[in-house]
């Protein structure tokens, strides 16, 4: 079996060669930052930069599990994207919690309402969803299309029909609706 410049230096740094360790980490760290910008290159360079030491971390924490089995880039490749989609559902599960009025002086939530709410949002797609909690939280059509990186179109679209799916429901259930 032929095994490549790469694939030899990562064998040998999972089994504790310094030397090997020093020449392959400003490869990975190159290949990390490429790899986040290509999947948030619409984001913050903060964003950027924390997804690629994620990746980092996350090949330091398993290089000692490279058998050798596959090429190294393929093998890293696979670790980056499942590292992007592990940070990208860690994302939607932020956006997914109970959004609450925000407590002022005085104000006694009635959390029966808000949880009636926010069970209602879960009954849209997740695109709706998230786009109605942008609308919650105060960001336009514009602003939303970019953070999700839909036309802005779509985004209007989503927030209708994610409303109407709302509606609809409260409907079925004998309630009145003022939307």
């Amino acid at each position: 079996m032929i095994i490549d410049k790469l694939t030899e230096l990562a064998l040998n740094a999972g089994n504790g060669d310094e030397s090997a360790m020093e020449e392959l980490l400003p490869i990975v760290m190159s290949k990390a930052k490429a790899i986040a910008i290509k999947q948030l290159w619409h984001h913050s360079l903060e964003e950027i930069e924390d997804l690629s030491q994620d990746i980092l971390y996350r090949f330091l924490k398993s290089l000692s599990s490279f058998k050798g089995k596959a090429k190294f880039n393929s093998w890293f490749d696979r670790l980056a994207l499942n590292t992007c989609v592990s940070n990208y559902r860690k994302t939607i599960t932020k956006w997914r919690q109970p959004v609450f009025i925000e407590q002022q002086e005085g104000y006694i939530p009635d959390y029966d309402i808000d949880l009636d709410c926010y069970e209602l949002i879960k009954l849209c797609t997740l695109k709706q969803e998230l786009v109605i909690r942008l609308v919650m939280q105060g960001n336009n059509y514009s602003e939303i299309a970019s953070q999700l990186d839909i036309e802005y179109e779509a985004a209007r679209s989503y927030y209708r029909r994610g409303i109407k799916r709302i509606q609809l429901r409260h409907i079925q259930h004998g309630c009145s609706t003022n939307t």
